[in-house]
C-alpha cells in the first residue's frame, strides 16, 4: 500500500511499505519540504489521528471507525490515544499547544470547563503531560519536584507512588513508539522484567472479582 506526497507539480514522494520512492526532480527548497513535512506528520501524528478518526465517528459512527482501526491493525496504545484525541476539537487544540500525552489526559476531565482551565494552566505554566497528569489527581498545580517529593524519592522511602513516578519518567524519556520498535530480543528481555508488575496487577484483578 502506497501513500503520496505531493511536492510539487512535478515531483511526488511515494511512500511505501519498504521506504520512500521520488518521482521526479527535486529543488533543494523541495527537497527540504519533504523532510520537513515527513517530521511533522510524524510529530503530530497522534493529533492528526484523533482528528480524523473524530471525522470518522461523527459521520459513519463508531462501530465502522472500530471496525478500520482492527482492520488496519493499529496498535492498542495508539488506537486509544487517537479515540480520547479525537474527544478534543480542533480549535481547544489550536488554542492550546501541548503535545499528544496532554491532550490524551486532557480527554479524560470530567467537564469542558475543567478542560479549558487545566489547558490554560499547562501552557501557561509549562508542565509536563506527568505535571499536569499529577496536578489534575490533586487538584493543584505541582512541578516534578513536587511529586518526586510525594512520591518518597530521594528519602530511602519504597513506594508504588515512587515506583511510578520513576516508570513514568523513564517511559517519557525513551518514548513509546521507540519502546514498541525495540528488536524483538529486547521486548522479551523488557517483559521478562515487567513480569512481576503484570502478575500482581492480574491477581488484584481478579480478587475484585471474587
Amino acid at each position: 500500500m502506497s501513500s503520496f506526497l505531493a511536492i510539487s507539480p512535478a515531483a511526488t514522494i511515494e511512500v511505501t511499505d519498504h521506504g520512500a520512492v521520488i518521482n521526479g526532480p527535486l529543488t533543494k527548497d523541495e527537497w527540504v519540504e519533504a523532510i520537513t513535512t515527513l517530521r511533522d506528520v510524524h510529530h503530530n501524528y497522534l493529533k492528526a489521528l484523533g482528528d480524523v478518526v473524530g471525522y470518522g465517528i461523527d459521520n459513519f459512527g463508531a462501530e465502522v471507525v472500530g471496525q478500520n482501526i482492527e482492520q488496519l491493525e493499529f496498535s492498542l496504545s495508539d488506537a486509544n490515544a487517537a479515540l480520547g484525541i479525537a474527544k478534543l476539537s480542533y480549535d481547544f487544540k489550536s488554542a492550546y499547544p501541548l503535545t499528544s500525552e496532554h491532550y490524551l489526559i486532557l480527554s479524560k476531565v470530567a467537564t469542558e470547563e475543567l478542560k479549558e482551565e487545566w489547558a490554560q494552566i499547562a501552557v501557561k505554566h509549562k508542565l509536563s503531560a506527568l505535571e499536569l497528569k499529577r496536578s489534575i489527581e490533586a487538584g493543584e498545580i505541582l512541578t516534578n519536584e513536587e511529586i518526586s517529593n510525594n512520591s518518597g524519592l530521594g528519602a530511602g522511602i519504597t513506594t508504588i507512588e515512587g515506583t511510578l513516578f520513576q516508570f513514568q519518567q523513564w517511559k517519557q524519556r525513551v518514548g513509546e513508539d521507540n519502546i514498541i520498535d525495540l528488536p524483538r530480543t529486547n521486548k522479551l528481555e523488557l517483559l521478562e522484567k515487567l513480569q512481576p508488575f503484570i502478575e500482581l496487577a492480574a491477581k488484584v484483578s481478579e480478587s475484585l472479582e471474587d
